[in-house]
């Protein structure tokens, strides 16, 4: 009995102790921004900004942003620009990461796509 007893106790303080919230104090902010040009193009830009004062050195900050604008062309086809750049920031960290893509797709009126770039840069 005495052995159930320890057994019990135990299994008890364990489960007290592992079931200990985090806490994180991450912190998000968002912000859209949709924007319609003269004539025929329109610009949406999103931005993720988050804040984590428990990560690497006690503060680190990562951006992404992405923006994707459409033109409609003469011929009734699209032109579609997306960017999209990413940064990761640390403090008291050398190489701190930055990342940029850009997609550029044109579409003819029926949808088919005429041509299609994509860039990297580091």
């Amino acid at each position: 009995m005495k052995k159930l007893l320890v057994v019990a106790v135990s299994m008890i303080a364990f489960a007290s102790f592992a079931e200990e919230p985090a806490t994180t104090d991450t912190k998000v902010e968002t912000k859209k921004t949709v924007t319609t040009g003269k004539g025929k193009t329109t610009a949406t830009t999103t931005t993720t900004k988050t804040t984590d004062p428990a990560g690497l050195n006690n503060g680190t900050t990562d951006t992404k942003t992405a923006t994707k604008e459409v033109t409609k062309t003469d011929t009734g086809g699209k032109e579609t620009t997306i960017e999209k750049t990413a940064a990761h920031d640390a403090p008291g960290v050398k190489n701190d990461t930055k990342t940029t893509t850009k997609t550029k797709v044109a579409r003819d009126a029926k949808g088919n796509i005429i041509k299609e770039e994509f860039e990297v840069k580091k």
